[in-house]
């Protein structure tokens, strides 16, 4: 601040028209108070700034002090007291903000809440989709390992049904028939047994054919109790053998209905759930009659049943102990085809072609020494006769014996010729008609 001693004061001129005009002093009076011009220049600069912009209110945050502001002197208090003033801040400063959670915007809850929502509805949503999969899986396990347990057991009537038909023991005909009732019984049950299960959608139609496949084998056991006694008294072999052949192909019905359509809708009923760890009964298992059995279904096949059921009638009526000896089957081997007397068949020409023949001793006697033998012909005339031996034979046994087939010198490939095929007669044997069996076959090229 300038004081006295630099600026001494002016002396009053003694000049009278310096004295009486105007003041040719300087611009500004340096006699009069340093720090009120600064304050009149500091209030003009004041009034050339912009106006400081206003800001949002601060609810009281910014912490206000006048204490400081009201000690100084009233040159510099009015600027300090308007910036110091409630509510206001100095021009450029930022006012702090205060620190809240993201928890406290409410669309941050709502999206909070909408997530939580979904991912609860997810779970559920998985939850009982893994109950429903559970479910399903469990009712076809159920059901498939019900019905094969049935099918199995149904199956197993078959061999021996026919085992009773061939009356290897020389049963009496009451006792036969007792003995068809019993397996006809157990038949019935089983037939009910597949009628209540309970079978999932995708598997109805499976079970609706294993109903109509025991129902087949329950009339096929019926008829054979209903027949039985006539077929053993008749007099009439055509008669009897096609009673024998009609129940036998009811039963061979029965299992091209389980091997088409209950086998195979089962299995795609698995297939179409996806559904593993469960298997399908095998055909073999659930077939009633083995293909060494299959011939039955034909009257010339049965013809060799009415045979060994009639032994024990003619013991019964006096005629001796009986003996006997008849053709069961005859199979091409290798390939396993079946021949059927009087139906032409194509047989696949091999080295290793020969013929598998079953014998069935239907007396009470033990027969030892049986010959078999088998002939070609493109004719009246063989032109290949091979022959074996079975060495004992039991009652009520079957035998399968393997004849060579034909020399190839004489085989006629792709000409129609006849198999005949005898089994030789034993002593007491009443009758010879089912001893043999005549087999139109062609042998073709490999």
């Amino acid at each position: 601040m300038a004081n006295s001693e630099e600026h001494p004061p002016h002396e009053p001129s003694e000049d009278p028209d310096v004295a009486s005009g105007p003041s040719q002093g300087p611009l500004w009076d340096f006699d009069e108070d340093a720090e009120g011009f600064f304050a009149e220049l500091e209030r003009n600069n004041r009034d050339d700034e912009p106006a400081v912009r206003a800001e949002p209110e601060d609810f009281g945050f910014d912490e206000i002090s006048t204490d400081a502001a009201d000690a100084q002197p009233d040159g510099g208090s009015q600027r300090r007291r308007s910036s110091n003033r409630p509510g206001r801040r100095a021009a450029g400063a930022r006012r702090p903000r205060p620190e809240t959670s993201p928890l406290a915007n409410p669309r941050v809850r709502m999206l909070i809440g909408a997530v939580v929502v979904v991912v609860v509805i997810a779970v559920a949503v998985l939850l009982v989709r893994n109950y429903q999969r559970s479910q399903v899986v469990d009712a076809y396990t159920s059901y498939v390992r019900a019905s094969s347990q049935i099918a199995q057991a149904s199956a197993a009537l078959g061999p021996k049904l026919v085992s009773t038909m061939q009356n290897g023991k020389g049963q009496s005909p009451t006792q036969l028939q007792a003995d068809v009732q019993a397996l006809a019984t157990q038949a019935a049950q089983q037939y009910r047994q597949a009628s209540q299960l309970q079978a999932p959608s995708g598997a109805a139609a499976a079970n609706r054919a294993l109903v109509l496949a025991l129902q087949l084998r329950e009339n096929g056991m019926n008829s054979l109790v209903s027949n039985l006694n006539s077929i053993i008294r008749s007099s009439n072999n055509v008669a009897a053998s096609q009673t024998i052949a009609s129940a036998m192909q009811r039963f061979l019905a029965s299992d091209v209905v389980v091997a088409d359509s209950y086998l195979a809708g089962t299995a795609q009923a698995l297939r179409d759930q996806s559904i593993t760890g469960v298997s399908v009964l095998g055909q073999t298992a659930a077939s009633f009659l083995a293909v060494a059995n299959q011939h039955y279904v034909l009257p010339s096949g049965a013809q060799s049943l009415v045979t060994s059921l009639r032994q024990t009638n003619a013991s019964a009526a006096g005629q001796g102990t009986p003996n006997g000896l008849s053709l069961v089957s005859v199979v091409a081997e290798p390939g396993a085809a079946i021949l059927t007397p009087g139906i032409a068949q194509n047989i696949a020409e091999s080295a290793d072609l020969h013929w598998a023949v079953t014998v069935q001793n239907g007396g009470t006697s033990i027969e030892n020494g049986i010959k078999v033998s088998v002939s070609l012909s493109y004719g009246t005339t063989p032109v290949d006769v091979e022959t074996n031996v079975i060495k004992t034979i039991n009652p009520g046994q079957q035998v399968v014996v393997a004849i060579a087939g034909p020399q190839a010198s004489a085989v006629k490939l792709g000409k129609l010729g006849l198999l005949h095929v005898q089994v030789a007669g034993v002593a007491g044997e009443q009758n010879v008609t089912n001893n043999a069996a005549d087999y139109p076959i062609t042998i073709t090229f490999n």
